[in-house]
């Protein structure tokens, strides 16, 4: 698939070219396998292990080894992720209208993305769960993507009003270019 066809590249438009190339790399609408390491922590209480757990979000764990493997189906990505040898955390992402759908789970998320002086910023403007909406003061979901060197840098940071923080991971990936 080619830059210009590619899910990141449709969505952000010209802002696409201006993200850190580490970023570009990743998200330019070619399939690979990337390597690296991740560190995860998870909401505390039982809310937020239900909630982990029907999502399958890894443990939490310290500088943990990360596999992180992007398939494409058609205009869809499928990302595959394995924190420290752990079962699977797969996500379906697809575009509607200007927006990033992503389902993980039995949770759908929309995202706005935009490129602010080469970083990908990721704001969660709505999910489902089960098929049914929460309103928005309900959740916060944010991931933050840059690049440095050949490494591809993220954060990701999810909340929910009842349980509190549900899960915040961030690590690296080194991309061979």
């Amino acid at each position: 698939m080619s830059t210009e066809t590619a899910l990141f590249s449709r969505l952000l438009g010209a802002g696409f070219k201006r993200l850190d190339a580490p970023v570009r790399h990743i998200h330019g609408g070619v399939a690979g396998e990337y390597r690296g390491t991740a560190s995860v922590e998870r909401g505390r209480g039982w809310l937020a292990w239900i909630a982990c757990r029907l999502a399958r979000l890894p443990n939490s764990t310290p500088d943990a080894p990360l596999r992180f493997q992007l398939e494409l189906d058609g205009q869809r990505e499928i990302w595959t992720r394995h924190f420290n040898g752990s079962g699977p955390m797969v996500s379906r992402l697809w575009q509607e209208g200007a927006d990033l759908v992503e389902r993980l789970g039995p949770a759908t998320l929309r995202f706005k993305l935009r490129e602010q002086g080469g970083l990908l910023h990721w704001q969660a403007e709505s999910l489902k769960v089960f098929g049914i909406p929460l309103p928005g003061r309900a959740f916060d979901f944010q991931a933050r993507v840059r690049g440095r060197g050949a490494r591809y840098r993220f954060e990701i940071d999810a909340r929910l009003a009842v349980v509190g923080r549900l899960i915040r991971y961030r690590g690296v990936l080194d991309v061979i270019q």
